[in-house]
């Protein structure tokens, strides 16, 4: 785990895994995460990943790769998810659900779409965050 300070806080990398339990076989995901800082906006330390083919009820391990902070209560951490299934329907979720690391979490999360509530949902062992998911085709 890299720990080098900045942003008030001090840098980690951590890793995110991806679970597929929409029911179908998605052909394209797009996975991003990034902080925000509460006061102006701002958003840094993006992290983006596409993968492709990821069949029903299956994890990708590894799936992203992000930078995060600790210590500093300025800056919140957002994820989220753009995806196409196999019958060609197009998912996505708002500019991002808010859901912050903590220290307890060792930079390991998991982050999966549930086609049956319509939802993706990010699981860390501080808690888990959970947020509705668009059609947009």
């Amino acid at each position: 785990m890299n720990n080098k300070s900045g942003l008030g806080g001090t840098n980690y990398a951590g890793s995110l895994d991806f679970e597929n339990y929409w029911g179908e076989k998605l052909i394209y995901v797009e996975i991003y995460h990034y902080m925000s800082n509460i006061f102006n906006g701002n958003r840094l330390l993006t992290s983006f990943k596409k993968t492709t083919d990821v069949e029903d009820k299956t994890t990708v391990v590894g799936a992203l790769q992000f930078s995060y902070v600790l210590g500093d209560l300025e800056y919140l951490d957002y994820w989220g998810i753009k995806f196409i299934t196999a019958s060609n329907e197009i998912y996505s979720s708002d500019d991002g659900g808010r859901c912050s690391i903590r220290a307890e979490d060792g930079g390991k999360v998991i982050l999966g779409v549930n086609g049956e509530s319509k939802r993706m949902y990010i699981s860390m062992l501080s808690g888990v965050c959970s947020y509705s998911l668009n059609r947009t085709a």
